[in-house]
């Protein structure tokens, strides 16, 4: 998005991992993210910070809220009862006007976190594995369960489901074909047990009207690894990835 002229702005929403945060470089304080959701009083551009790439030149620049440490600790209960899952989203609604695009990174699970992230979101993006079954099985639960608990919540509609990308690994023609026959399974037990069409989430409409499997990809390979040694993201690094994600922003975000 930086590349192509966009102001983005990344927020690291979960404290166990603080992935992003590490990747970037940038040092969390501990309780500033808790305090501030915590205050009506205070911004969330006090703990808004900047990376730039290359650090010399600052050529490319989006701006980070990383993780805090601190709530990794809190007790889940004790963290309902001082911060509201809406409590994300009003925030945010005071820097939108300064950014094209907010992406929030959440665990894989559904707790607190999870749920204040899709309840500040407009879309979810939905990572699988093409030979994980139970990812597969995971990312319809998020479509059919998780997203429709918030939607009824919010009472605005919001956040939709993208269609899935799929990570970790390219195909080889067997494995697509594997992959295929399990998500056409999945999409069938959902319409027939619970009247949902999953289709459009794991399928694409070809011009003859029917459906095939051809979702988004985005492989593993030692460019976007060697990214992450080296505090910066793998697009800014390697040509590579950076045609990998220039086509899945195509794909999902920007014409």
């Amino acid at each position: 998005l930086t590349i192509q002229g966009w102001k983005a702005l990344v927020i690291d929403f979960d404290p166990n991992q603080r992935d992003l945060t590490e990747l970037v470089g940038i040092s969390a304080v501990a309780d500033e993210v808790y305090k501030v959701l915590r205050d009506r009083n205070r911004s969330l551009t006090e703990i808004i910070q900047p990376f730039f790439y290359p650090p010399e030149t600052k050529r490319q620049r989006f701006d980070v809220i990383p993780a805090d440490p601190a709530m990794r600790v809190e007790d889940e209960v004790k963290l309902r009862q001082s911060i509201r899952f809406d409590d994300l989203r009003n925030k945010l609604l005071a820097v939108k006007p300064s950014y094209d695009y907010i992406l929030i990174d959440t665990p894989p699970n559904w707790r607190f976190f999870n749920k204040a992230s899709l309840y500040a979101a407009d879309v979810v993006l939905i990572p699988a594995q093409h030979n994980n079954i139970r990812s597969l099985q995971n990312a319809a639960t998020v479509i059919t369960d998780f997203i429709p608990e918030i939607q009824k919540d919010r009472k605005d509609g919001g956040p939709i489901a993208l269609p899935i990308f799929l990570n970790r690994g390219k195909f080889t023609e067997a494995q697509r074909r594997d992959t295929e026959n399990a998500v056409r399974e999945i999409i069938a037990e959902f319409q027939e047990k619970r009247q949902i069409d999953l289709s459009p989430y794991f399928l694409r409409k070809q011009a003859s009207g029917n459906s095939s499997f051809h979702p988004l990809e985005i492989p593993e390979y030692a460019g976007i690894f060697k990214a992450s040694f080296l505090q910066a993201p793998a697009v800014y690094k390697d040509k590579k990835a950076q045609d990998y994600f220039e086509n899945l922003v195509k794909e999902y975000f920007v014409p």
